[in-house]
C-alpha cells in the first residue's frame, strides 16, 4: 500500500514536539492517517492501538470522518468512523502525553491479499 502524506498534525509531548498522524484527503472524506509497527506500538495490556488525544481533537476540527491505523509491518490497515472511535476509546497517560486506546477488535481490520467477504 503507498503510504499517503497528507498535512502533519504535531503535537508537544513531554518528549517534545512530533508529529502525531496526518490529516489525508482520499475519495471518502479527510482521514486521521497515522503509520505504526506493531512491535513497536501496539499497546499490549488490552491489544489497542493509541492516538495522541490532541491530533484527534485537531483532527475533528478540520474535517476528518475516519481514522485510519496502518502496521506498516504487516501492511494491515485498522479503521473507523470518527463518531465510534470517541465513542469507544479509553483515554490514558502513561507519560508520552493524553492519548484515546481503542482495542483492534472494534477496527476495521483490511489484510492486504485477503478477500473481504463482506464487500459486493
Amino acid at each position: 500500500m503507498p503510504r499517503l502524506r497528507g498535512v502533519p498534525i504535531r503535537v508537544n509531548t513531554p518528549q517534545g514536539p512530533k508529529t502525531a498522524g496526518w490529516l489525508v484527503e482520499t475519495p471518502a472524506g479527510r482521514e486521521l492517517r497515522k503509520d505504526v509497527r506493531l512491535s513497536d506500538h501496539l499497546y499490549r495490556a488490552d491489544d489497542s492501538w493509541a492516538l495522541d488525544a490532541y491530533a484527534v481533537q485537531k483532527a475533528a476540527d478540520a474535517g476528518a470522518q475516519t481514522v485510519h491505523v496502518l502496521d506498516t509491518e504487516t501492511s494491515t490497515s485498522y479503521r473507523t468512523d470518527l463518531p465510534h472511535f470517541l465513542a469507544e476509546a479509553v483515554r490514558r497517560n502513561l507519560g508520552h502525553g493524553a492519548q484515546l486506546f481503542l482495542r483492534r477488535r472494534l477496527w476495521e481490520k483490511s489484510v492486504p491479499g485477503q478477500l473481504n467477504l463482506l464487500s459486493t
